[in-house]
């Protein structure tokens, strides 16, 4: 999936915002995909953008007091997780190896069998976003004194750890033994599945995610806090944001237009044909 593509996206989820004469851009990403996929137009406009807004781009490192506060770290009071020694060794290895190379968000004296089950899995999702993901290119094309985050690590992990169901982490450990056994690299079935479609302007969400109490919402309503004031004081900021969280009610798109945005599709063409999967408000 990393090759370059043969099939350039041509019309991805990339809107220009327009407010108080000042004009801006918002791409919806996925974050498996890298930049070989995407038409010299997209880059065209992201390489005129002065500054980058980033779900969490360049904030610290989650220290051990903050994991410890949001249960993420295994402490006395919940000694009884044995999630680490009941994997095999090859699979520890292949755990390890993640945690030690990709998550440079954590601070470095912790040991993966410290992580309660949860985060460790976390961990492995988020990795082949951060191996090979737009998000980090793009990121990369910007100076650091140019970076922002719409929240922190500290900020997000109590959102998104809770929402993880218990049968979401046990297929998630079955993706995983896939990917180890079968040498099919990192990327699992559903991961694949949301690259294609994405390709073909459709966004695939789970509908868990739009609950009023999940992960999605919450994120989306706590960036809008910070998120008008990047856009007021930075030249020609590109925000860029999971594509899950564009959409609905509660999506940036429409919170947006709430507070009185005007957004067009800056490639003089239709806005990009998108279909909601299993999209649902509870």
């Amino acid at each position: 999936m990393s090759a370059q593509s043969v099939h350039k996206i041509s019309k991805p989820f990339l809107y220009r915002l327009i407010k108080d004469n000042k004009v801006g851009y918002f791409l919806g990403s996925c974050h498996y995909i890298p930049l070989s996929f995407f038409s010299e137009e997209f880059f065209k406009i992201i390489q005129n953008c002065q500054n980058f807004v980033g779900e969490s781009s360049g904030t610290p490192p989650v220290t051990r007091e903050v994991l410890e506060k949001v249960g993420a770290i295994i402490t006395s009071s919940n000694k009884e997780e044995h999630w680490f020694e009941s994997l095999d060794d090859l699979t520890r290895i292949y755990l390890n190896h993640i945690f030690q190379s990709r998550s440079s968000c954590l601070i470095k004296e912790m040991a993966l069998k410290e992580a309660t089950f949860p985060l460790a899995f976390l961990i492995y999702k988020m990795c082949a976003q951060q191996k090979i993901g737009m998000d980090q290119q793009i990121e990369e094309l910007f100076p650091r004194t140019h970076i922002y985050g719409l929240e922190t690590i500290a900020e997000s992990l109590p959102l998104m750890l809770p929402e993880i169901a218990v049968p979401s982490l046990m297929e998630w450990q079955e993706q995983l033994y896939t990917c180890i056994y079968s040498g099919k690299g990192i990327l699992d079935e559903s991961s694949r599945e949301f690259i294609v479609n994405y390709q073909n302007g459709i966004i695939t969400v789970e509908t868990d995610l739009f609950r009023k109490d999940g992960g999605l919402i919450s994120r989306n309503y706590n960036w809008m806090k910070v998120w008008h004031k990047y856009f007021a004081d930075l030249d020609t900021p590109l925000f860029c944001v999971g594509a899950a969280h564009i959409f609905g009610e509660h999506g940036i798109l429409n919170l947006l237009l709430q507070a009185d945005y005007y957004i067009e599709y800056p490639f003089g063409l239709p806005l990009p044909r998108c279909e909601l999967i299993n999209y649902a408000e509870q």
